[in-house]
């Protein structure tokens, strides 16, 4: 009688590592100050991206969910992790990125993306390094 030896799972991918900084979206609004409140900067609303992937689209069960029919029911998503990737799913209307059709691309900061009649600003914020003291501490 052979026994078999059962082949040894295969591990599970690795988690993607944590996004440096903060990614989100933003929704512009029109105002043009830099700095201040998200209203004063013209940010109608904030969309953080956690870490993983995220879907983008009209249909419910996206992870961030758009009410514009011209966007697909799932229209791209996003690998986020140390970078940021975004790939569309075959929309019908395409993705721009900074104007320019993208079927894949790696976000920065300040990328403007155009799904629809609908504009996302991808901003993210640099790493805040303060060697781990709570706030009030002095140096």
């Amino acid at each position: 009688m052979r026994l078999f030896r059962r082949a040894a799972p295969e591990p599970a991918a690795a988690p993607l590592p944590p996004p440096e900084g903060r990614p989100r979206f933003t929704f512009p609004a029109g105002g043009t100050a830099r700095y201040g409140t998200a209203a004063a900067a013209g940010v109608a609303q904030e969309v953080p991206l956690p870490a993983g992937q995220v879907v983008v689209g009209r249909a419910d069960g996206c992870d961030v969910l758009l009410h514009d029919p011209t966007v697909s029911p799932r229209h791209l998503v996003l690998e986020v992790g140390e970078k940021v990737l975004l790939r569309d799913l075959g929309s019908r209307n395409g993705t721009l990125v900074d104007g320019v059709p993208a079927v894949n691309a790696s976000l920065v900061d300040g990328n403007r993306i155009e799904i629809g009649h609908t504009t996302l600003v991808f901003t993210r914020d640099a790493v805040d390094d303060d060697g781990g003291r709570q706030g009030g501490e002095l140096e």
